[in-house]
């Protein structure tokens, strides 16, 4: 025992001297690393208080030879690191000295982070403004959200914190300017009412050449009804009619391929989908039509229709005073529809028997649906000449409630469902919602 006893401390005595030799090695090099990032982070301490605290002309970051000295600081600090992890992994870390520049070293480099963030702050704000200058607006205001969020971490002292505040400011200032000229260029912004009243019987020849034609005037268009555009709409429209009167003077080949310009231009304005209609179109799932029904579906569905409801009554909000009627109407048609064939293309796909009490509960929320779809009308005793599938719609509910025998006799005697179902669709509500037994098959058979 005595013998292994002296083995363990002579090897303990060399992995002391090691260890020791190994903290001799480093610490020439961590002095020697902490003392050039106090010189850099003084430097940009100075260009920071230069440029946002006493506002007079600074070495620029390429004149310090910035970016080179940071790469080479940064690469040394990531190696040492590593070096020293790994003494702390695998000695008994006591060296108080060493301790102490170790510590010293990782304050001077998490101090030089933050001035390097500050420091390539104004070279983000100039592409920014770049960027905003050549329509990326999107890509300009990330940029600057997000040096506003990096800057927000950042602590300083003394006066450096003062040029700190003055920068914040600065980029807080930029995305206002930002956010002022988005809102200006907006296609909602300053509201003016333009056309002429509907139905007055005019019977215009275009002459372009006469400038007192009331098509070239904005304000009394032709082809526009009475409604409300926006002042950059307008504009849109004015810049449009320019370039059509321009073309009069092209030759024919030319003449054609403005024109065409001109149709894309209008057709990509009237495209245009709101930001919150998009999201939703686009967080849909793609294997909807694929799940069973079950509560926890149905309270999705249920919830998603009356997200849908009140989206649409948005629209109603925005569009039922501002669009012409005629308009109005025939959007809010298409967009009805369009949730009418989506529900019934949900219920119509499923292919596993139902809960009856599930199914009783989709035919209420169908009914309610009629309902609130008929308030987006001032007048909706003719929905179902301008919805193709209203009346099946409506019928629906009917057909989810009714029992196998009146299915069976709607569809036989009275023919009722033959007008708006196939014989598909119905044989699919059947067994969706009934047994299979030798009853339902010979349902299934009569309806043909």
């Amino acid at each position: 025992m005595g013998l292994l006893s002296n083995v363990l401390e002579e090897a303990q005595k060399a992995d002391l001297q090691d260890l020791k030799m190994q903290i001799r090695e480093i610490s020439p090099r961590l002095n020697d690393l902490t003392e050039r990032m106090q010189i850099l982070s003084w430097s940009l301490q100075e260009n920071l208080k230069d440029l946002y605290l006493n506002f007079t002309t600074t070495e620029s970051l390429d004149e310090m030879n910035y970016k080179n000295k940071k790469d080479g600081i940064f690469s040394e600090c990531e190696n040492i690191s590593k070096e020293v992890n790994s003494l702390k992994l695998n000695n008994e870390f006591n060296d108080e000295e060493f301790a102490n520049i170790y510590s010293k070293f990782e304050k001077n480099f998490i101090l030089l982070k933050d001035l390097c963030v500050a420091a390539e702050a104004r070279k983000k704000l100039m592409k920014a403004d770049h960027d905003f200058r050549r329509y990326n607006y999107s890509e300009a205001i990330i940029s600057v959200e997000s040096l506003k969020g990096e800057l927000a971490k950042i602590q300083l002292e003394g006066e450096a914190a003062k040029a700190l505040s003055g920068l914040r400011e600065r980029t807080d200032n930029q995305l206002a300017l930002y956010t002022a000229q988005l809102l200006n260029k907006s296609l909602s912004y300053g509201m003016v009412n333009v056309g002429v009243e509907e139905d007055q019987g005019y019977e215009f020849e275009i002459n372009l050449k006469d400038k007192s034609s009331t098509w070239i005037n904005v304000d009394r268009p032709l082809f526009l009804p009475k409604c409300v555009i926006s002042q950059n709409a307008k504009q849109i429209m004015e810049i449009i009619m320019e370039h059509v009167k321009e073309s009069l003077n092209l030759p024919d080949k030319y003449k054609n391929q403005l024109i065409l310009y001109i149709k894309d231009v209008a057709v990509m304005y009237q495209g245009l989908v709101p930001m919150k209609f998009r999201v939703n179109l686009e967080l849909c799932p793609l294997d909807i039509d694929q799940l069973p029904w079950i509560e926890e579906v149905y309270e999705e569905f249920d919830c998603a229709i009356s997200e849908t409801m009140m989206l649409m009554g948005d629209l109603k909000t925005n569009w039922m005073h501002t669009l012409p009627t005629r308009m109005y109407i025939n959007a809010m048609c298409t967009l009805v529809e369009t949730l009418c064939q989506s529900v019934l293309n949900r219920l119509l796909m499923n292919t596993q028997e139902i809960d009856e009490e599930l199914v009783f509960t989709m035919a209420i929320k169908i009914d309610s649906m009629v309902e609130d779809i008929k308030l987006l009308f001032e007048d909706a005793t003719e929905l179902d000449k301008r919805i193709s599938i209203w009346k099946k719609f409506i019928k629906m509910s009917k057909v989810l409630r009714a029992q196998l025998l009146e299915l069976s006799d709607c569809w036989n005697k009275t023919k009722e469902l033959k007008q708006t179902f196939t014989c598909e669709e119905i044989r699919q509500v059947i067994k969706m919602r009934f047994p299979d037994d030798a009853y339902r098959l010979k349902i299934l058979a009569e309806i043909q």
